[in-house]
């Protein structure tokens, strides 16, 4: 799979999805923060400052810190609906449709090459420049998209990071050197 990366700034882009903003028929919704999901540090961020995805934003951190809210509350603000992965990848409501394609964690479904696979369709969509993608996961393989935004989600909210900077790669890339280490605190 051949991709050519488009050199036009992301803003000159026609995207689907400018701005991502808590609000309910034009008002901002009252806010608990000892209430779910507002007490979720990402979440209740969001909220505060709103969020401006470009072609790509990934969502990275521990299970825990907000991904799958953030996603399943944007996905259910945009009115989107989860779909088998290989009708994705193969079919054209996919692969010609433009719009914002909203992706929880979809690595669980897919092997290594599966992964890279998505990785190809996904740099062919934003290639096109009329798509965007929204994506949380756990995967080091996918969170290395080209050109994604990518967020790590923690205790205090989200942050933008480099790929390399990742707490996931540090990690699977510490436990590919030497497993032995993380192994025998299994035991």
């Amino acid at each position: 799979m051949t991709s050519r990366r488009t050199t036009r700034p992301w803003h000159d882009i026609r995207l689907p999805v400018r701005r991502i903003e808590a609000r309910v028929h034009g008002e901002v919704p009252e806010r608990r923060e000892d209430v779910w999901p507002f007490d979720i540090p990402a979440v209740a961020q969001l909220l505060r400052e709103g969020l401006d995805p470009g072609p790509a934003t990934v969502l990275v951190g521990e299970n825990g810190a907000g991904k799958s809210t953030l996603v399943e509350g944007i996905a259910m603000a945009y009115g989107l609906n989860a779909e088998g992965f290989r009708d994705l990848f193969t079919g054209p409501r996919f692969t010609q449709k433009f719009g914002l394609y909203v992706f929880d964690e979809p690595e669980s479904a897919l092997s290594f090459t599966s992964q890279l696979h998505l990785l190809g369709v996904l740099l062919e969509l934003m290639d096109r420049g009329d798509s965007q993608v929204l994506m949380a996961t756990h995967s080091p393989v996918l969170a290395s998209l080209p050109g994604a935004t990518l967020l790590q989600l923690d205790e205090k909210g989200y942050r933008p990071v480099g790929w390399e900077d990742l707490d996931l790669v540090d990690h699977y890339r510490r436990f590919l050197e030497r497993p032995e280490r993380y192994l025998r605190h299994l035991r």
